[in-house]
C-alpha cells in the first residue's frame, strides 16, 4: 500500500500537504493503521546528511554542507572511473518560503562540469536571512586550492572553480556591486546608464569592457559597493561571473517581444487569424517539459499567461527565428 501510494505521489506531483491529509484519513481504518504518519516516512526522505549549523544570531542560522565530501560523492555518483580534474560551477539564489512573509532560503548549489556533461548539483550551504554567508563556502574553496585538489582512494583528483551562475541580483550581491538597474549597474563594461522612460538604459556599445584585473583595481569606483570576500578566493570577478541567459534573453528580450506581439498595439501585434497556429506551436512543448516546473503552458492567447511565459516557451522561439 506504501509503495502504491508512494507511486502515485511522485506521478502527479501531489503536494506534502495534501499527502498527509490523506494519510490521517486512512489511518482512522483499522486496515490502514500501519500507515506511516508522515509524507516523510512514507517518500522515504533521508535524514543522514552531514552538515553543520552555525548560528549568526538567535534567529538566523547557516547549514553547511562541506565542499570536498560533496565532491566526492557527485564523483562516485557520476563518474566510471576517477577523472583527473574537475571544474565546479556554483549557483546561488534566493528561494521564497512562503507567499505569505518576505523571508528567503539563499542555497549554495554545486555542481561538476566537464566539456562533455554536466552532473545533478548538490548543496554547499543553505542560509535563511543572512547577508554574511559566504565564508564557510571560501574556507572550503581556499583549504582544496592549498591541497591542490582532493585525494579519493590514494589519488589525487585538481578541483577549479569555473564559474558562480547566478542571475543578476544574486551576482551583483556576491559581487559587492551595484545593482543592474543602477547607473554602473553592468557587470561587463563600464557603460554609465541613462534613466529613460521609467527604465534603465544602456546607450554606449563601444565603451571599454571590463576585466578581472579592473575589478581587483576598482577602477570605476561608481560599479563597487563593498569588497567581498569573494575575491580571496582566485576567482575571476568578470570572466568567472558569466551572465545569466534565461533572464536576460529567454526571460528578458524574448519574453518582451512576445508580449509585444500577442498584446500591443494592433500595427505591432500577430494577426488574430494566425495566433492559434503560434499557440499551437508552444503547446506542443508540453510533453517536453519536466512535471517539476510549477506552470504549465497554456494558449498564447489567453489571460493567464500575461507575464507567466516560461523561459523553455521564449527559448523556443530563440530557436525557430535563428534556425
Amino acid at each position: 500500500m506504501s509503495h502504491d501510494i508512494r507511486s502515485w505521489v511522485l506521478k502527479h506531483n501531489i503536494t506534502h500537504t495534501a499527502v498527509n491529509d490523506l494519510l490521517e484519513i486512512l489511518r482512522k481504518h483499522k486496515c490502514h493503521e500501519l500507515l506511516p504518519k508522515n509524507v516523510r516516512f512514507l517518500m522515504r526522505t533521508s535524514r543522514c546528511v552531514q552538515s553543520e549549523i552555525e548560528y549568526f544570531s538567535q534567529q538566523q542560522k547557516y547549514i553547511h554542507f562541506d565542499l570536498e565530501e560533496g565532491i566526492k560523492v557527485s564523483i562516485y555518483k557520476h563518474y566510471v572511473s576517477f577523472p583527473q580534474e574537475v571544474r565546479l560551477n556554483f549557483n546561488i539564489d534566493g528561494l521564497p518560503i512562503s507567499k505569505s512573509s518576505s523571508e528567503q532560503f539563499w542555497p549554495i548549489l554545486a555542481a561538476l562540469v566537464n566539456n562533455t556533461s554536466y552532473t545533478e548539483p548538490f548543496p554547499v550551504g543553505i542560509y535563511c536571512n543572512v547577508n554574511i554567508f559566504l565564508q564557510p563556502l571560501i574556507s572550503d574553496i581556499l583549504r582544496i586550492q592549498d591541497n591542490n585538489g582532493i585525494y579519493i582512494n590514494g589519488k589525487l583528483i585538481f578541483v577549479k572553480v569555473n564559474a558562480f551562475v547566478c542571475d543578476a541580483p544574486a551576482k551583483a550581491f556576491i559581487a559587492g556591486i551595484k545593482n543592474h538597474t543602477g547607473y554602473f549597474g553592468c557587470a561587463k563594461c563600464t557603460c554609465e546608464g541613462d534613466f529613460v522612460e521609467n527604465r534603465m538604459t544602456f546607450p554606449d556599445l563601444k565603451c571599454l569592457l571590463r576585466t578581472d584585473v579592473s575589478f581587483e583595481n576598482k577602477t570605476q569606483p561608481e560599479h563597487h559597493r563593498i569588497t567581498t570576500i569573494l575575491e580571496n578566493a582566485n576567482i575571476g570577478m568578470v570572466s568567472q561571473l558569466p551572465l545569466d541567459y534565461m533572464h536576460l534573453v529567454c526571460l528578458g528580450v524574448m519574453k518582451r517581444l512576445l508580449q509585444f506581439w500577442v498584446r500591443d498595439k494592433i500595427n505591432i501585434r500577430i494577426k488574430s487569424h494566425l495566433l492559434p497556429s503560434v499557440s499551437d506551436a508552444y503547446i506542443n512543448m508540453r510533453k517536453f517539459i519536466t512535471k517539476e516546473f510549477a506552470r504549465y503552458i497554456l494558449e498564447a492567447y489567453s489571460k493567464s499567461t500575461d507575464g507567466k511565459l516560461p523561459s523553455s516557451v521564449c527559448f523556443y522561439f530563440i530557436l525557430d527565428q535563428c534556425y
